[in-house]
Parts: structure tokens; C-alpha cells; sequence
């Protein structure tokens, strides 16, 4: 992965006006909700990573050393709570979600250069959808709609104290983008059953990684983009893409469950 210089102050800056959605829990590295000291905090963890892949992953903070203290305890085989809200500063609720996507849960046990998938949910990804397993419906800053969903630590997790857990999101509509949120976590597992390096890579898409150049998941005509993962893992969830942040009418035209694997091809 690249070198980031200047994290703090450059990242905070970066995408100010943005209205997308941030992951509050667990709290992500150097965020205000893990209570990280202010002088690392980013304000703006709800930014799209860059196209050029210059602050992938995690933002760039995933090479910051200030604070390196876990936020959350996991056990492998228990479930555990996600959650991700809007922008408290956006002009509506539910403007950030774009509708929808898919997304992944992933695990990094060698601080970010790869992450094994633990779920992935294709379609519905941030949407309130109550068509979605295990959702449910919560309330995050000003009132603003948040949305929960959980994942189990699989029972292969090794055990280790400086553990990445990602979230990474494309969503149904807008433009070709790509974000990821980070926590540090700890992992507790005394007899490790199966392979967990045998679980598939994360996807990633849209911008410039690790000498490749940028690739994006195409486009339809209408603007949305149907993202089915081509390696989802073992766990998986089905949801439905919101015609828009007005209504949980789901969009009509075309079925994730029916629909190809991504192909990455041209930016547009």
C-alpha cells in the first residue's frame, strides 16, 4: 500500500461537503465515537477513498501509530453489532445511503495489505431495508436514520491484540466510488477450527490499488451499479436497492440474486 504523509490535518480536509455515511460501530480508527485524542481525530470519515488509491486502505490511519489501542473485543464464533449513520449535517435523512449497494465485513492480520471476507451483503448495503436479514432500525446523530446489521467472528479467527476489521462499501447509485472504514480490534480464540486464510479476498474497486491501475464496476444506463461480489465468502445476505433516499420502494429493475458477477472494466 502507499505511504500517507500529513494524515490528520490532509484527510480531514479532504471532501468536506461530502453527504455519504460512516461506520460508528465499532468506532473506526481515529474518529471522534472511539474517542481517539483530538489531535488525530478525522472529522470526515464518511469521505469516498480517493480514485488515485492514495489514502487506501482505511483512509491512510491505518498507519497511524499514535493510538494503536483496540476499540472493541471480539470472540470467535460470537456475533457482534455493526452500525454505520448518515451525515448529521446533511440536508435529509437518509441522503448518504445512495440508495443502497453492497458491502463487506473483513478481517487484517498484517495492518492492511489483506483482508479476508467475513459476510458479504449484496444490495440493501446502508439502505433501510427491512427486507434484509438481521436489520434493524436505529436512530444516529440528530435523529438521523442509522443502519444495523451484525456478523459473526468466524471460529478459524486466530487469536491476535491488533486486529483490522473493515468495512467496505460501493454504492447503487452515484458516481463510481469505493469506501472503507476501519477499527482496530482484538480477537480472542483459544482453538482456532479451519483455515481462515482460505477465505476470499476483498473486493475492491473503482480506484487505483497496489500498482493496478483504476478499474470500475460498470454502470447502467439509469446511473445504478449492481454489484454482485465474484468471491462473497460462505456468509451472504440478499437485499433490495431503494428506487431513492425518498422511499423504501425497492428498485424494480433487475434482481441482485439473478444478476452476473462484477466485471470491472473502463471508468466513466
Amino acid at each position: 500500500m502507499k505511504s500517507i504523509t500529513l494524515l490528520s490535518f490532509g484527510l480531514t480536509l479532504l471532501g468536506v461537503a461530502s453527504a455519504h455515511m460512516k461506520m460508528i460501530e465499532p468506532p473506526s480508527i481515529n474518529s471522534e465515537e472511539g474517542n481517539y485524542d483530538v489531535s488525530i481525530r478525522d472529522y470526515n470519515q464518511m469521505a469516498n477513498i480517493l480514485p488515485d488509491g492514495s489514502n487506501f486502505p482505511c483512509r491512510g490511519h491505518h498507519l497511524s501509530t499514535a493510538d494503536m489501542i483496540p476499540r472493541r473485543t471480539y470472540i470467535a464464533g460470537q456475533q457482534y453489532s455493526f452500525k454505520v449513520v448518515d451525515s448529521p449535517d446533511a440536508p435529509e435523512a437518509g441522503q448518504g445511503n445512495h440508495g443502497g449497494g453492497s458491502c463487506q465485513f473483513s478481517l487484517s492480520y498484517d495492518n492492511g495489505k489483506t483482508f479476508k471476507v467475513i459476510k458479504s451483503i449484496m444490495g440493501g448495503c446502508t439502505a433501510v431495508d427491512r427486507n434484509l436479514q438481521n436489520q434493524e432500525e436505529a436512530l444516529g446523530p440528530k435523529g438521523f436514520p442509522a443502519w444495523v446489521n451484525h456478523f459473526t467472528i468466524p471460529a478459524s479467527a486466530p487469536a491476535a491484540n491488533n486486529v483490522i476489521f473493515s468495512w467496505s462499501w460501493i454504492s447503487f447509485n452515484g458516481i463510481q466510488e469505493f469506501y472503507q472504514n476501519c477499527a482496530r480490534v482484538e480477537i480472542q480464540n483459544p482453538a482456532p477450527q479451519g483455515d481462515f486464510y482460505s477465505l476470499p479476498n476483498m473486493f475492491i474497486a473503482n480506484i487505483a490499488h497496489d500498482g493496478l491501475p483504476r478499474q470500475c464496476v460498470p454502470k447502467l444506463d439509469t446511473g445504478k451499479s449492481w454489484v454482485v461480489y465474484p468471491e462473497p465468502g460462505n456468509v451472504i445476505e440478499y437485499g433490495f436497492n431503494r428506487v431513492d433516499r425518498h422511499t423504501e420502494q425497492p428498485y424494480a429493475d433487475g434482481d441482485i440474486k439473478t444478476t452476473a458477477a462484477a466485471v470491472l472494466g473502463q471508468c466513466v
